[in-house]
């Protein structure tokens, strides 16, 4: 018996264009991205076809934005520990010899550091298009 498509969801028509044999059943295949194509092309669907993919995106950032956090303040705290902070591994600034150098180094890593957490933990600048992740 061949599934009627027309009554699943585009959610549902996505995890079964997922899960079929292309091999197996390439009629159901291709019935199951026909059906795709006619629902994205609604403009209700679109958002919910295209979400998927953008939310994996967003958990990307974060990822990367949150071991980028994790740099900075490892960065800040041998600073402090130790005394000195390089700028891109060529130069090193001790507190001691260049205050102001220091000084302006840490201030430029933790502003990096500010941004990355606003990244991480706020979701206002993924706002693109209309599309946003509620809260």
């Amino acid at each position: 018996m061949e599934p009627d498509y027309s009554t699943y969801s585009l959610r549902d028509l996505l995890e079964a264009r997922e899960a079929i044999d292309k091999a197996a059943h390439p009629l159901r295949y291709f019935k199951i991205c026909q059906e795709i194509e006619d629902r994205v092309k609604q403009p209700a669907n679109v958002k919910a076809y295209h979400s998927k993919d953008f939310f994996a995106v967003i958990i990307f950032v974060k990822a990367m934005m949150l071991f980028s956090g994790f740099v900075f303040t490892h960065k800040l705290y041998i600073a402090y520990t130790e005394g000195h902070i390089s700028w891109r591994g060529r130069s090193t600034y001790y507190a001691e010899l260049h205050p102001e150098a220091f000084n302006l180094v840490v201030i430029i890593i933790l502003a990096f550091l500010i941004f990355t957490l606003y990244i991480v933990f706020t979701n206002h600048w993924t706002r693109r298009n209309g599309r946003h992740l509620k809260r």
